[in-house]
C-alpha cells in the first residue's frame, strides 16, 4: 500500500515568467526552451505537500538534472545544485486523472541525447519523452508489465536498452532509434528476471538477476547464458544487484540479508557481509519489487535501508559508516561522484543531500580478498 495524500496539488513552473500554473487538462505541458533541455536559469523551487511515494528516480550524466516519477502519475525533472538542500522542480508532466491505473516504474536518460529520456511502467509500454516539452513522442508496446528499476542503457555507442518483465520470462533488448524490440534474452527455463544490468566494460554483456542466481549473457547468442553466478553461502532469494562504475565489481543483496561482492571480470565471488539490520525488520520494510536503486562507484556501494544508507567498501566488504538522512524512510539514492555527495529520496518524495566522509582512504589500501570458487552450472 502507498501512503498518498489526496490533497496533493500539482503545479507547473514557468521558469522565464516566474508564474505558477495549474497542469493542463490534457495532461501535457509545453514550455519554451532556449535550446538546452535543462537551462541553468531555472532555479525557482516548488514545495509540494503530502506523502507521495517516488517510483522512479534517475540522475542525468551531466550530474545536474534528475528524472523522477510518482505513483500519482507525475513525471518530473529536477535540479539540486551544490550547497542547496532542496530540489528545484523545473518541469513536470501531469496526468489527466488524479490516481492513474498504471505507474511509471523506471526512467533513463538517452545515452547519446540528454534532451530525450525513456520510461517504462506497469502498462507494458516503453515511452520516449522530450525533455524540452515533457511530452511522450513515441510509444512501444512491450506486451507485459515491467519491473521497478528494470531498464538499463548500453554503455557503448549503440542505442540499445535492456528491460525486465514483471511477471513474464525473458529480457527484451530494444533499439531506441525506432523503439522496437530487436530480440529477447532467455526462455521459460530461466524464470522471471528481477533486475538487469549492462556491463560497463563489455558492450555485448548483460547481467540479469532472478531469485536463484545471476545470469551473464552475450547478446550475440541470446538464448543460452554464458554463466550463472550463485552466492556460495546463500543459494536462494537474491533481492538486488548493481555493477560498479568501473565494471570491476558486482554488488548483490541476498535474501539472508547479506551483502555480496563479486569480481566481475573473473566472475568469482569474493565475500559477503551481514547487514546490521535484523532480517525480520528488513523484510517487513523493503518490498522486493521496490528495492532501492543501489549506487556504486569504483570503491563503494550505497544501499538505502529504512532511514539510513549503508556505505559498503567493495574492496573489503566492510560497512564502515551509515549515512542518516533527515527523512522518513529511505527508498532510493543517487550518488554524485564529482562532489562526493549522495542524494537520498525518501518515501515523502523530498530529496536531501548527504556528504560522503573523506576519511575512508585506508579502506581502499586494504588488499582484495582471494576470490572463492563458484560452481559453474553451465
Amino acid at each position: 500500500m502507498y501512503a498518498v495524500d489526496l490533497q496533493f496539488q500539482c503545479k507547473v513552473v514557468s521558469a522565464y515568467e516566474g508564474e505558477e500554473k495549474r497542469g493542463a487538462a490534457n495532461g501535457k505541458l509545453v514550455y519554451r526552451s532556449t535550446g538546452s533541455a535543462i537551462p541553468d536559469a531555472w532555479s525557482r523551487l516548488i514545495n509540494w505537500s503530502g506523502h507521495v511515494q517516488t517510483s522512479a528516480f534517475m540522475l542525468a550524466q551531466s550530474n545536474t538534472a534528475f528524472l523522477f516519477a510518482e505513483v500519482t502519475g507525475l513525471v518530473r525533472i529536477g535540479q539540486m545544485r551544490a550547497g542547496e538542500k532542496n530540489m528545484t522542480v523545473i518541469a513536470e508532466w501531469v496526468p489527466r486523472c488524479v490516481m492513474p491505473r498504471y505507474k511509471t516504474t523506471c526512467l533513463r536518460w538517452h545515452p547519446w541525447d540528454h534532451s530525450l529520456f525513456t520510461s517504462v511502467g506497469t502498462d507494458g509500454r516503453l515511452n520516449t519523452w522530450s525533455a524540452a516539452t515533457m511530452v511522450p513522442i513515441e510509444t512501444t508496446e512491450l506486451g507485459y508489465s515491467l519491473k521497478y528499476h528494470s531498464i538499463c542503457n548500453n554503455p557503448a555507442a549503440e542505442p540499445l536498452i535492456a528491460a525486465a518483465y514483471a511477471e513474464h520470462p525473458g529480457v527484451p533488448i530494444v533499439d531506441l532509434r525506432d523503439n522496437m524490440p530487436c530480440f529477447k534474452l532467455g526462455n521459460r527455463d530461466i524464470g522471471v528476471t528481477s533486475f538487469v544490468e549492462w556491463s560497463p566494460r563489455e558492450k555485448d554483456r548483460v547481467l540479469t538477476m532472478c531469485p536463484t542466481g545471476i545470469y551473464v549473457w552475450d547478446i550475440r547468442s541470446n538464448r543460452i547464458p554464458v554463466k550463472k553466478l550463485v552466492p556460495p553461502d546463500d543459494r536462494s532469494n537474491l533481492r538486488g544487484m548493481k555493477v560498479s562504475s568501473d565494471g570491476q565489481h558486482l554488488f548483490t543483496l541476498q535474501g539472508s540479508n547479506r551483502f555480496g561482492v563479486w569480481h566481475l571480470p573473473l566472475m568469482t565471488f569474493i565475500q559477503s557481509t551481514r547487514s546490521q539490520e535484523s532480517v525480520a525488520s528488513f523484510d517487513k520494510n523493503v518490498q522486493f519489487d521496490m528495492f532501492s536503486l543501489v549506487q556504486c562507484d569504483e570503491n563503494y556501494a550505497f544501499v538505502p535501508v529504512q532511514d539510513f544508507v549503508h556505505l559498503m567498501c567493495l574492496r573489503t566488504g566492510n560497512i564502515p559508516v551509515h549515512l542518516n538522512g533527515p527523512i522518513n524512510g529511505t527508498d532510493q539514492c543517487i550518488y554524485r561522484r564529482i562532489s562526493q555527495q549522495l542524494i537520498i529520496c525518501g518515501i515523502d518524495s523530498k530529496p536531501c543531500l548527504c556528504t560522503i566522509p573523506n576519511d575512508l582512504q585506508d579502506l581502499r589500501e586494504n588488499p582484495l580478498p582471494e576470490p572463492a570458487p563458484v560452481e559453474d552450472e553451465f
